[in-house]
Protein backbone atom coordinates (compact mmCIF):
# COMPACT_ATOMS: atom_id res chain seq x y z
CA UNK A 1 0.00 0.00 0.00
CA UNK A 2 1.38 3.49 -0.94
CA UNK A 3 0.55 6.41 0.89
CA UNK A 4 0.51 9.45 -1.90
CA UNK A 5 1.66 12.25 0.85
CA UNK A 6 4.31 10.10 2.01
CA UNK A 7 5.58 9.75 -1.74
CA UNK A 8 5.30 13.28 -2.55
CA UNK A 9 7.53 14.09 0.50
CA UNK A 10 9.95 11.90 -0.37
CA UNK A 11 10.48 12.69 -3.49
CA UNK A 12 10.07 16.24 -3.26
CA UNK A 13 11.63 18.47 -5.52
CA UNK A 14 13.07 14.70 -7.50
CA UNK A 15 10.58 14.06 -10.41
CA UNK A 16 13.32 11.77 -12.09
CA UNK A 17 13.74 9.80 -9.46
CA UNK A 18 9.91 9.81 -8.24
CA UNK A 19 9.16 8.52 -11.89
CA UNK A 20 11.88 5.88 -11.31
CA UNK A 21 10.71 4.73 -8.06
CA UNK A 22 7.01 4.41 -9.59
CA UNK A 23 8.59 2.37 -12.49
CA UNK A 24 10.17 -0.16 -9.42
CA UNK A 25 7.55 -0.21 -7.53
CA UNK A 26 5.21 -1.62 -10.49
CA UNK A 27 7.72 -4.21 -10.97
CA UNK A 28 8.14 -4.85 -7.47
CA UNK A 29 4.38 -4.77 -6.93
CA UNK A 30 4.12 -7.46 -9.49
CA UNK A 31 6.76 -9.97 -8.06
CA UNK A 32 5.75 -9.31 -4.96
CA UNK A 33 1.92 -8.59 -3.93
CA UNK A 34 1.92 -9.77 -0.49
CA UNK A 35 5.20 -7.26 0.38
CA UNK A 36 4.75 -4.38 2.74
CA UNK A 37 6.28 -0.93 2.05
CA UNK A 38 7.04 1.47 4.66
CA UNK A 39 7.77 5.29 3.72
CA UNK A 40 10.42 5.86 6.30
CA UNK A 41 12.40 9.87 6.16
CA UNK A 42 15.64 8.16 4.74
CA UNK A 43 14.20 5.06 2.64
CA UNK A 44 11.33 3.22 1.04
CA UNK A 45 11.52 -0.11 2.57
CA UNK A 46 10.09 -3.37 1.52
CA UNK A 47 8.94 -6.27 3.96
CA UNK A 48 8.05 -10.13 3.67
CA UNK A 49 8.16 -10.53 7.51
CA UNK A 50 11.75 -8.85 7.24
CA UNK A 51 13.03 -6.40 5.59
CA UNK A 52 14.72 -7.14 2.18
CA UNK A 53 14.83 -4.55 -0.16
CA UNK A 54 15.31 -0.64 0.12
CA UNK A 55 14.79 2.63 -2.03
CA UNK A 56 17.02 5.40 -0.94
CA UNK A 57 17.96 8.59 -2.46
CA UNK A 58 21.60 8.65 -3.27
CA UNK A 59 22.41 11.71 -0.81
CA UNK A 60 24.93 9.86 0.85
CA UNK A 61 26.85 6.85 1.23
CA UNK A 62 26.62 4.54 4.00
CA UNK A 63 29.15 1.18 4.52
CA UNK A 64 26.97 -0.78 6.51
CA UNK A 65 24.77 -1.56 3.18
CA UNK A 66 25.26 -5.50 2.45
CA UNK A 67 25.02 -5.32 -1.05
CA UNK A 68 23.25 -2.10 -3.06
CA UNK A 69 22.07 -1.42 -6.45
CA UNK A 70 22.51 1.90 -8.13
CA UNK A 71 19.64 2.12 -10.89
CA UNK A 72 19.64 5.35 -13.06
CA UNK A 73 16.92 4.43 -15.57
CA UNK A 74 13.73 1.83 -15.95
CA UNK A 75 15.40 -0.41 -18.27
CA UNK A 76 17.37 -1.45 -15.21
CA UNK A 77 14.77 -2.57 -13.95
CA UNK A 78 15.13 -6.18 -15.33
CA UNK A 79 14.89 -9.85 -15.21
CA UNK A 80 18.47 -9.64 -13.50
CA UNK A 81 17.43 -7.28 -11.15
CA UNK A 82 14.07 -8.79 -10.23
CA UNK A 83 16.04 -12.19 -9.27
CA UNK A 84 18.13 -10.35 -7.18
CA UNK A 85 15.44 -8.97 -5.18
CA UNK A 86 13.65 -12.75 -5.58
CA UNK A 87 16.66 -13.91 -3.69
CA UNK A 88 16.48 -11.36 -1.25
CA UNK A 89 12.67 -11.87 -0.15
CA UNK A 90 13.74 -15.49 -0.18
CA UNK A 91 16.26 -15.10 2.26
CA UNK A 92 14.15 -13.09 4.77
CA UNK A 93 11.39 -15.73 4.48
CA UNK A 94 13.72 -18.08 5.26
CA UNK A 95 14.74 -16.33 8.47
CA UNK A 96 13.42 -17.34 11.52
CA UNK A 97 11.53 -14.79 13.90
CA UNK A 98 13.31 -12.95 16.68
CA UNK A 99 13.09 -14.39 20.14
CA UNK A 100 11.43 -12.36 23.01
Amino acid sequence: EQYPMDLACFFQDRPKEAALYAALYEAMDAAFPQAQVKIQKTQISFYQRHLFAAVSLPIRRRKDWPAHCIVLTPDQIDAQLLAWLQEACAFALAKRPKRA
